[in-house]
C-alpha cells in the first residue's frame, strides 16, 4: 500500500480456525523517519464474545553486555499469570527456580542462569526496549500505555539449557531475547474480551538507537538517556528518529542551565556529553531536555526518586468447584480458566 505521505504499508493477515476471528498487521515506514510502525487490527466476525491476547514478539541478539531496559519508575517485576514479584532491576530472591540469594542486576541478560520471563508490573509508561552497550546500540518500543501496556522480555539464558537452544534455533546467531509488548493485556495468560463483530485497534512503534547508553524516557522523536557515572560523571545523550536542524540541547540542575549547546541531530549522529556533576547537586536536580529549533520539547528526562511499594498480593487459583457456592461464581471461574 502506497500512502500519500510517501510511506509504504504491507499488510499481513490471517483468520484463527477455533473461533473464526481475523487479525491483520500493517507494517510502515516512512521517508526520513527510522521508527517502523505496527498497526493491529483484530477482528471478531462472529456474533459472540470471544476472549483474546496479543503479544507482539521482536526478538534481539543477547550477549554479556545485553540490557533490557524498562522505564526508570518499574520498581516491580512479575511472572506468568502475576503468581510471583520481585524487585526491578536489583533482585534478592528466588524467582521461578532462578536462585537470586544475593542482590543481582536481573536487567542483564548474563545474569539469567536458565528460561525465563519477566514482565514489567503495573507500568504507566509509553516505552521499553534494551541495550547492547558492546555494540553500543539497542532498541526502543514505544506505544501508548493505556491501549499497550505489555512490557515483557523472554530468554533461554545464559547456561546450558541456553546454550542448548542456541545450537537448535540458530546456526551461527548464538543467543537472543525476546522483547513482548502486549495490547489490551500486560500478562500471559491475562487475556482481555472481544464483543460480537467488535474491532480492536493497536499502534506500535520500533526504532533503533545508539552512542547513548541506554534510555530513560523515550517518545516518536527519539529516546534520551541521563545518569550519573560511578565516576562521578554526568552523562547524557539523545538519540533521535529523524533530523532536527537548530535542535537545542540543556542540561540545568535547580533552575540553573549547566550545560547549553544548538546544534542539528538525526538517527545516524546522536549527541552525547559528560561533565563533573556540579557542587552542591543530586542526580534527582537534574534534567536533560532536547528542544527544536522553535523551543519546543522534543523529548526529556529529569530522575524521580522513588518510594519503595510494597510487593502486591500474588494471583491465587480459584477454588475447588464443589467449594464455589454459587452458580454465578462457577460459571465467570470455569468461563476464566
Amino acid at each position: 500500500q502506497e500512502n500519500p505521505d510517501g510511506s509504504k504499508t504491507v499488510w499481513v493477515g490471517e483468520m484463527e480456525l477455533r473461533h473464526r476471528m481475523q487479525w491483520m498487521w500493517g507494517l510502515t515506514i516512512y521517508p526520513d523517519k527510522s521508527y517502523i510502525e505496527a498497526t493491529v487490527k483484530l477482528f471478531n466476525r462472529t456474533p459472540f464474545a470471544h476472549s483474546f491476547l496479543y503479544f507482539a514478539n521482536v526478538a534481539v541478539h543477547a550477549n554479556k553486555d545485553y540490557q533490557v531496559i524498562f522505564p526508570p519508575r518499574t520498581e516491580i517485576a512479575t511472572f506468568h499469570a502475576k503468581d510471583q514479584f520481585l524487585r526491578w532491576p536489583i533482585s534478592d530472591r528466588d524467582f521461578h527456580g532462578l536462585l537470586f540469594g544475593h542482590p543481582v542486576d536481573v536487567s542483564w541478560w548474563k545474569n539469567h542462569p536458565s528460561p525465563t520471563s519477566w514482565f514489567a508490573f503495573n507500568s504507566q509508561e509509553d516505552f521499553f526496549g534494551g541495550y547492547d552497550h558492546g555494540k553500543h546500540a539497542g532498541i526502543v518500543h514505544f506505544a501508548d500505555h493505556h491501549i499497550v501496556p505489555g512490557k515483557k522480555f523472554w530468554e533461554w539464558g545464559n547456561g546450558s539449557v541456553g546454550r542448548m537452544w542456541d545450537k537448535i534455533l540458530t546456526e551461527t546467531d548464538g543467543p537472543y531475547i525476546e522483547l513482548m509488548a502486549g495490547a489490551y493485556s500486560d500478562n500471559q495468560p491475562d487475556y482481555s474480551w472481544i464483543q460480537p463483530y467488535e474491532a480492536k485497534v493497536a499502534n506500535q512503534y520500533w526504532y533503533p538507537i545508539r552512542g547513548i547508553r541506554g534510555a530513560k524516557n523515550a517518545n516518536l522523536n527519539g529516546a534520551v538517556n541521563l545518569q550519573v557515572e560511578s565516576s562521578g560523571k554526568v552523562f547524557f545523550g539523545f538519540s533521535t528518529t529523524q533530523a532536527f536542524d537548530g535542535a537545542k540541547v540543556i542540561l540545568t540542575g535547580k533552575g540553573q542551565t549547566l550545560f547549553e549547546q544548538t546544534l542539528d541531530i538525526n538517527p545516524e549522529t546522536p549527541f552525547t556529553h559528560e561533565l563533573a556533576m556540579p557542587a552542591g547537586m543530586k542526580e534527582y536536580d537534574l534534567k536533560a531536555a532536547l528542544l527544536d529549533s522553535k523551543g519546543n520539547d522534543l523529548v526529556s528526562y529529569q530522575p524521580v526518586k522513588l518510594v519503595p511499594e510494597a510487593m502486591p498480593p500474588t494471583v491465587t487459583p480459584p477454588e475447588p468447584p464443589a467449594e464455589i457456592k454459587t452458580v454465578d461464581k462457577l460459571y465467570h471461574t470455569g468461563l476464566r480458566l
